[in-house]
């Protein structure tokens, strides 16, 4: 009978210890659910998060993307505007260019033409150089004449006295 209570004893002690046990078990597995349902639980989160940030990097790389061809296209019409600008003016510089070839020689004619009315003036200047002492002697015989003409003038009036007195 002592053998019985100690049995029962020990057989009590074992099923505490199970009970225990199983408690304990179930403590853990609880804890170790509740871990699973939070790492879940995370998984999820940041699962929504990684989402929410491709969401939003998509909705940023769109805008981005619908900027660079704004850009692209912006640049497109000022590279075109540019272009043609480059056109004219290498036109401009052509007829400028063309013009200057015709103003050039009509300046070259000009001063060949300058040259040779230069050359006129000083072969006149020297052709007057040699006929004013001639026209000097000429003034100088006029003057003589015009004296001898008013002398003939003062006969010819103290003449024409002398017969009316």
């Amino acid at each position: 009978q002592k053998q019985c209570g100690v049995l029962a004893a020990q057989l009590q002690t074992a099923f505490q210890n199970a009970n225990a046990l199983e408690l304990h078990v179930r403590s853990v597995q609880i804890e170790a659910e509740s871990q699973k349902q939070q790492s879940t639980q995370m998984q999820r989160d940041q699962m929504q998060q990684a989402e929410e940030c491709a969401k939003t990097a998509l909705k940023l790389s769109v805008h981005e993307a619908a900027q660079l061809a704004s850009a692209i296209e912006r640049l497109g019409k000022e590279l075109a505007e540019s272009e043609n600008a480059k056109t004219h003016a290498i036109e401009d510089a052509s007829c400028k260019d063309a013009k200057l070839t015709e103003l050039s020689a009509v300046v070259d004619k000009l001063t060949q033409r300058a040259l040779g009315l230069v050359k006129e003036k000083q072969e006149l200047e020297a052709e007057i150089q040699r006929i004013n002492p001639q026209i000097l002697d000429l003034a100088q015989q006029k003057g003589l004449c015009v004296i001898a003409l008013q002398k003939a003038q003062r006969s010819s009036e103290d003449a024409a006295r002398e017969v009316a007195e």
